[in-house]
C-alpha cells in the first residue's frame, strides 16, 4: 500500500515525530478503518499516481486530509527547497490550501518566496475553528490573503 500525506512525508523525509493517529493510504474509494485498539485510524483515499512522487503534493494531501500540523509542515520546510516549494505553489497560487502553505512558509522561516502578492482573492482563516482552538481576530496577510487565526506566535 502506497502510504500518503503526512504518512508519506514522514517515511520518505525521515521525519521523526509522534505519530498523529490518522495515517493515509492509497486505496479503493474513500473508507475510514479503525485498528489498534481504537488508537489508529487508517484512511484510504483514491489518488492519482502523480500525488504519489512529489513531496509538495504530499503535503497538500496531508493538509487537506490530515489538517495543519505545525511540527511536521516546518520539518517538511527545512527539508525541501524554496524553488520547488515556490515552483508547486504558482501552479495554482489561489488554491487556499497552497496560499495556507505559501503563508506558513514565509511566517516559520521569514523568507519571502518569490511569489506576486494576491489582489483578487478573498481572505480566508488560515484554521478552521470548528477543528482548532484559534483566535477571533487574527492578522490579515495581504500578500498571500490568509487571516493568521492561530493561537501565539511562531517561537
Amino acid at each position: 500500500m502506497q502510504p500518503l500525506g503526512y504518512t508519506y512525508l514522514m517515511r520518505e523525509l525521515d521525519i521523526e515525530l509522534p505519530s498523529l493517529g490518522l495515517e493515509l493510504y492509497q486505496g479503493k474509494g474513500n473508507k475510514d478503518v479503525i485498528k489498534d485498539f481504537g488508537h489508529t485510524k487508517t484512511k484510504y483515499l483514491a489518488a492519482n499516481k502523480k500525488s504519489q512522487i512529489e513531496i509538495t503534493c504530499q503535503l497538500e494531501i496531508a493538509i487537506k486530509h490530515q489538517g495543519i500540523r505545525l511540527p511536521y509542515i516546518v520539518t517538511v520546510f527545512d527539508k525541501i527547497s524554496s524553488e520547488i516549494l515556490t515552483s508547486f505553489i504558482a501552479e495554482k497560487q489561489n488554491s487556499k490550501i497552497r496560499r495556507s502553505i505559501w503563508f506558513l512558509y514565509e511566517w516559520y522561516t521569514g523568507t519571502k518566496l518569490p511569489l506576486v502578492d494576491l489582489s483578487k482573492v478573498s481572505y480566508t482563516k488560515l484554521l478552521e475553528p470548528e477543528f482548532y482552538f484559534t483566535r477571533e481576530n487574527g492578522e490579515k496577510c495581504p500578500r498571500t490573503k490568509i487571516i493568521n487565526n492561530m493561537l501565539g506566535n511562531r517561537q
